[in-house]
């Protein structure tokens, strides 16, 4: 079975997408990103959407709990209207070890710098404008009390 028919399967298994065939995806370009990404071609729902293929490998303890973060980030995020909106989630399974997300597509380019970079801030700032939740609701996304340690650290720990 092939990649984009493993895919196909795993995403039928969602109500919404049960009806879609292989000609309805269509692979994206994964240069410097760290996920696969392949677009569902028709619309959803009136929704353009991608499909965000999280990297894993077969047994990954850790691969469910890290897509529920991602997960979980797309859903805080969307309120401020600056984030693609999370549509569904495929879990992790024998043909997408790392499970995968499906997201709003926003069909563009990357950014113009320096020309854009008062968009990309605005953006941001909206994102962190967003109340951050009390730190016995905040799981499973994590608030630490100094944000450049904790960034420090986890560069640190990845660089090794």
């Amino acid at each position: 079975m092939s990649a984009n028919s493993d895919l196909l399967h795993a995403l039928q298994r969602l109500p919404a997408l049960a009806h879609l065939q292989t000609g309805d995806l269509a692979p994206l370009s994964s240069k410097g990103t760290a996920h696969g990404h392949v677009a569902i071609v028709p619309p959803i729902a009136d929704r353009k959407l991608v499909v965000r293929i999280a990297y894993a490998f077969h047994g990954d303890p850790a691969a469910a709990a890290r897509l529920e973060t991602q997960a979980e980030a797309f859903r805080r995020c969307a309120p401020s209207g600056c984030t693609p909106r999370l549509f569904g989630l495929v879990p992790p399974g024998e043909t997408l070890p790392g499970g995968a997300l499906i997201v709003d597509r926003i069909d563009g380019r990357a950014p113009r710098l320096p020309q854009e970079i008062g968009l990309m801030a605005r953006s941001l700032a909206a994102i962190h404008a967003l109340p951050v939740p009390a730190a016995a609701l905040a799981a499973p996304l994590s608030f630490p009390a100094d944000a450049v340690a904790a960034l420090l650290q986890a560069i640190e720990t990845n660089a090794r």
